[in-house]
């Protein structure tokens, strides 16, 4: 699924983080009813590459070699030359509009559906989502893999009204960090010099990619903190406003 706004995350950014909080209901007995998510709702994925493609030139044929699978290696005669991911680790971000009966309008359309229990699944032209519901039917969410693509979808139900008393109390968070880029080694056999570059870089005359590692690191953080009436927040968080 992608709404609205579309933004890619470049290597500038460093770290792409994504926070969220949510509580799954896992064994609820009560028939979920459609009517019971119609509201305005924000929804937030974010989208990283499930692995990297590798490139390999072999000395002898003078012809290369590309691998879909980063537990590949060069083999007999083979330089590595180059390697990126297979995605781009990106955020979606949007809005919609679930109507009583199910209609879905706004950054997508579609119809709404509920199945037994917590299950709720999102119609579209051409796909067709299942999202976990809350129990507090306010926060739906979503893991798949589509394609090249790892996806963590967080849909969250915007309040009809919401004052800073109303977020009063005590908080959980999680946050989960990614990397958005490689950094790649090249070496030179004639200068016998070495220089950097990202993943859309690649081996020139006289070169061989000789290192690569991740540009930042995958990461995830639990917290705690707490909101008072006048909105004073303090604990891992500390920030007022």
């Amino acid at each position: 699924m992608q709404t609205g706004t579309r933004s890619k995350v470049t290597p500038n950014g460093m770290i792409l983080a994504l926070g969220c909080l949510m509580a799954i209901a896992s064994g609820a007995e009560a028939q979920l009813q459609v009517s019971e998510l119609a509201g305005d709702w924000t929804y937030s994925e974010i989208s990283v590459p499930k692995d990297i493609t590798e490139t390999y030139f072999n000395v002898n044929t003078e012809q290369n070699r590309t691998s879909n699978s980063s537990s590949d290696f060069a083999k007999v005669g083979e330089i590595f030359v180059d390697t990126f991911f297979r995605a781009d680790f990106e955020v979606f971000s949007g809005g919609i509009n679930v109507a009583s009966g199910g209609q879905v309008t706004g950054a997508e359309s579609g119809q709404l559906s509920v199945g037994r229990g917590v299950y709720a699944d999102l119609a579209l032209s051409d796909d067709r989502i299942r999202f976990l519901v809350s129990s507090g039917k306010d926060v739906m969410a979503r893991g798949s893999t589509e394609g090249d693509e790892l996806q963590l979808g967080i849909v969250v139900k915007k309040p009809t009204s919401m004052t800073t008393a109303d977020l009063a109390g005590n908080w959980t968070f999680i946050d989960f960090q990614t990397p958005v880029d490689l950094v790649e080694t090249y070496f030179h056999s004639i200068n016998e010099t070495t220089r950097q570059g990202d993943s859309s870089d690649f081996a020139r005359e006289n070169e061989r990619l000789v290192d690569v590692y991740l540009k930042g690191c995958f990461e995830s953080e639990i917290g705690s903190f707490a909101i008072s009436s006048g909105g004073l927040v303090t604990g891992d968080v500390n920030v007022s406003g």
